[in-house]
């Protein structure tokens, strides 16, 4: 590890990639989905909603969605549990019974800047420790959990906090070094 010790840089595709989209489709009837998604599908969970005034949804290990019909109908609220954190969240019903609504990972609308850096320090063999950190300080940061590089320079991390999971792959351009998403 000691030739990938040093700063690295990368891009974050859009200031709203943490910012997800989270339906409810079909609820009460037996093909029921839960889906989250961005400019592409990140989840699509399949669940049992014979109970539509009281949501327990274990969409994927260490994630769920615990939520409330409203007694109008028209509405959920609830959190989402990832990682450390839980987030508030208001499905609203739109005109083809599903509810919408948006998952804000970061806590932020938007990011004010695409930049994402990557320390890697006390690299000696197999040995090292890993510290991301995004070019918005209004995030408070990740906790790196389960850094691992793979052939071809292949990365992935776990930020211990929200419960995101990075993927990436190192490159080295004219001694210049990238985290590429």
């Amino acid at each position: 590890m000691t030739k990938y010790t040093g700063g690295w840089e990368g891009k974050i595709e859009n200031s709203k990639t943490f910012n997800l989209k989270v339906e409810i489709e079909n609820l009460g009837l037996e093909n029921t989905r839960f889906k989250i998604s961005n400019n592409k599908s990140i989840i699509d969970y399949s669940f049992d909603s014979k109970n539509t005034s009281i949501l327990k949804i274990p969409f994927a290990e260490n994630y769920s969605f615990k939520g409330v019909l409203s007694e109008n109908g028209k509405e959920i609220n609830g959190f989402i549990k990832s990682g450390m954190l839980l987030y508030h969240l208001k499905l609203t019903q739109s005109d083809n019974n599903t509810f919408i609504g948006i998952w804000n990972l970061l806590m932020i609308d938007e990011l004010k800047s695409f930049n994402f850096y990557l320390s890697v320090e006390n690299g000696k063999e197999n040995d090292y420790q890993a510290y991301p950190i995004f070019g918005d300080n209004r995030f408070t940061g990740t906790w790196c959990d389960n850094f691992q590089k793979k052939e071809n320079n292949l990365i992935s991390f776990t930020d211990f906090k929200t419960g995101l999971q990075f993927k990436g792959k190192l490159t080295i351009d004219n001694s210049i070094r990238y985290l590429l998403r």
